[in-house]
C-alpha cells in the first residue's frame, strides 16, 4: 500500500517504496532534506526529493531471508 501511495504521489514507478536499502552518490545525500515534508515517511519522501532533484533512480533486486526471531 505504501509503494502504491508513494507512486500516485510522484512520477517515479518504483516496485518497493518501503525497502531500507539505499545508495546514493555523496553529493546527492547533501541535498535531501530528512525533515520529510511530505508528511510520509523518510522512504517515500527520499523518492519524491530525488524525482523533484530529477535524480535517476533504479532499482535492484535483492533477496530478503525471514528467519526464527529467537536464533
Amino acid at each position: 500500500m505504501l509503494t502504491l501511495a508513494t507512486n500516485l504521489r510522484s512520477t517515479a514507478k518504483i516496485t518497493d517504496s518501503q525497502s531500507g536499502y539505499r545508495a546514493f552518490r555523496k553529493e546527492v545525500v547533501a541535498g535531501f532534506d530528512y525533515s520529510t515534508p511530505h508528511g510520509t515517511e523518510i522512504e517515500s519522501s527520499m523518492v519524491m526529493i530525488a524525482v523533484r532533484m530529477d535524480i535517476r533512480i533504479e532499482e535492484a533486486p535483492i533477496v530478503a531471508k525471514y528467519g526464527r526471531l529467537d536464533t
